[in-house]
């Protein structure tokens, strides 16, 4: 009788392991998932950028990507202006500034 309640305490024991590993291996499934849908993403992105034919294209392709890489996150795209001086914001969602000194983003 005392091996048969040992026996059943060791299968209980590998049944609680097996469930552990089980778990952790979804949660690591779940994760490369993700990862892979970024990854196609990310590939996706470099075709658009390679299709568009001036700066206001890239401007639009680079807001529909971010948006769908950072869903859930303020995200502002900035040029430089010609005398190099200031940023001025082309793109974005969430809260932000309009525009930066180059001096503010050196400092900051």
């Amino acid at each position: 009788m005392v091996a048969q309640e040992r026996l059943e305490a060791q299968i209980k024991e590998r049944t609680k392991d097996i469930e552990e590993v089980n778990r952790a291996l979804e949660r690591s499934v779940k994760q490369l998932d993700l990862h892979q849908q970024e990854m196609v993403l990310l590939g996706e992105t470099g075709n658009l950028f390679q299709a568009c034919h001036d700066l206001d294209e890239a401007v639009v392709v680079a807001e529909m990507q971010l948006r769908r890489l950072f869903p859930d996150l303020s995200v502002a795209l900035f040029l430089m202006n010609p005398s190099r001086n200031t940023l001025q914001k082309v793109a974005g969602w969430g809260q932000g500034c309009s525009t930066l000194s180059t001096v503010r983003c050196m400092i900051g």
